[in-house]
């Protein structure tokens, strides 16, 4: 009787807009309750990070207004600079160790303070496939950071329940709604206004992510922040790229990705398996759907998650 509800709005704060998601859900199957843009200043939020906390707590308070949102409890995500997420391997532990160890791995892998940061970390590999050695996914992000957008959340009468990884978002948007493909290595590619994520996976394993930002050369950019998955973890050929994002739709960035890696490149669609209705929300889903990916993967999460 007395059970909150799990239920979460996708928020996903840009840099020149921010977008929110509500989602309703009845088994397996979720419909688009609500769904709305709102811009930002100029300058309020930069590289992901919110320097206006004002300006962007008044943006999503109208936001959630303007489109009769009611579920108070945000997912939002956090990139750019101050954002870290590593792949580790450290020797085979308990959980107890691990957690009175894992200190001193984030700062052998950051190049921060461990005091300066929030962290935290999950199990995803065991000893039989990598020689008696644990793989751990590491994310980590300044407290600075993390604290501005709390503070704007809180700010505009919400509660901040989840703060995800954008690159986790989207892993979460492209899973719920595409076909995955066993062994395939998909690359996850969100071109924003200001900024660039390219996150690499395989089989639901994240192999690579990384965030850059996005200047007057978004092609060339976006090619150098692929091409840095080939150095760091050697030849892997892509078998498909996915993009999102406000300037994913370029004829010229498709074509050159295609060419350039040889390989299939097509648009996330996050309402492939996700009811929406153009009618009811006077939208149309196609001309929203390059940019809802990230707030749709954020809402798909639940309170309590990790």
């Amino acid at each position: 009787m007395f059970h909150k509800s799990r239920q979460l709005v996708g928020v996903d704060i840009g840099s020149t807009a921010i977008k929110a998601i509500e989602l309703t859900q009845a088994g397996r199957h979720h419909s688009v309750r609500a769904f709305g843009t709102e811009p930002v200043p100029g300058g309020a939020v930069v590289d992901g990070t919110i320097n206006d906390v004002a300006a962007v707590a008044d943006a999503m308070r109208r936001l959630f207004e303007r489109h009769r949102i009611r579920t108070p409890n945000v997912a939002a995500s956090l990139s750019g600079s101050g954002v870290f997420v590593k792949r580790i391997t450290v020797p085979m532990m308990s959980e107890l160790e691990l957690a009175a160890s894992i200190g001193w791995e984030v700062e052998q892998h950051i190049p921060l303070d461990v005091e300066e940061l929030h962290f935290d970390y999950e199990g995803v590999s065991d000893s039989a496939r990598t020689g008696g050695a644990m793989e751990i996914l590491l994310a980590a992000a300044t407290k600075e950071k993390v604290a501005r957008h709390v503070d704007a959340i809180t700010k505009a009468g919400k509660t901040p329940a989840i703060l995800d990884v954008t690159a986790f978002a989207l892993q979460n948007a492209y899973e719920v709604n595409h076909e995955i493909e066993p062994n395939g290595l998909i690359a996850l590619i969100d071109v924003g206004t200001g900024s660039i994520t390219v996150h690499v996976v395989r089989d639901g394993r994240m192999l690579f992510t990384r965030d850059s930002a996005a200047g007057n050369d978004v092609v060339g950019e976006t090619i150098a922040a692929i091409d840095a998955f080939g150095r760091t973890l050697g030849p892997m050929p892509l078998d498909r790229i996915v993009t999102t994002g406000g300037a994913s739709k370029s004829p010229a960035l498709v074509d050159a990705l295609a060419t350039r890696f040889g390989v299939r490149v097509e648009p996330l669609d996050p309402f492939r398996r996700i009811a929406f209705d153009p009618e009811r929300l006077d939208l149309d889903a196609a001309s929203v759907a390059a940019t809802a990916a990230v707030a749709v993967g954020l809402a798909l999460r639940r309170r309590n998650d990790r």
